[in-house]
């Protein structure tokens, strides 16, 4: 099921997207489990009517999911990311929970997301330690 159909507290933040299919940055949510992300499990790129009512709930602007300015302004109004509640079919902005720091919630996904691309066989990080594993073991054979 759909991440934004489920009732629930979200994590929202901004995640850049190396794939050929869009390269740049999206606007991303992820569940909150006893004050925990739950990047692996579940998750959801926000676009088209799911990012209009998150951004309607925070505040800002209605925007094209293709256009940078949508993530400039989150970021500079929510730097560590929101916490969205999800109640129904309307989005708000969830009252800070006990126990929850957004800064905490963000390096959880940002390091959740650096070791994918480190783990991927296609991605750029992982190219990068191929190389120096060539490189290193040509030297050693030398």
């Amino acid at each position: 099921m759909d991440i934004t159909t489920q009732d629930r507290l979200l994590y929202v933040y901004t995640e850049y997207c190396p794939g050929d299919f869009f390269w740049g940055w999206w606007l991303y949510a992820i569940p909150v489990v006893d004050g925990t992300p739950i990047r692996d499990t579940d998750g959801a790129w926000l676009r088209h009517a799911s990012l209009e009512a998150v951004l309607q709930a925070l505040g800002l602007p209605e925007s094209d999911w293709r256009n940078p300015e949508t993530y400039n302004a989150f970021l500079a109004a929510y730097p560590n990311g929101a916490l969205i509640r999800k109640d129904g079919r309307r989005y708000s902005l969830a009252e800070e929970q006990k126990g929850i720091e957004l800064w905490r919630l963000l390096r959880d996904v940002r390091e959740a997301q650096l070791l994918d691309w480190k783990n991927a066989d296609e991605s750029y990080l992982a190219w990068v330690e191929r190389q120096k594993k060539e490189e290193s073991s040509g030297k050693n054979a030398e």
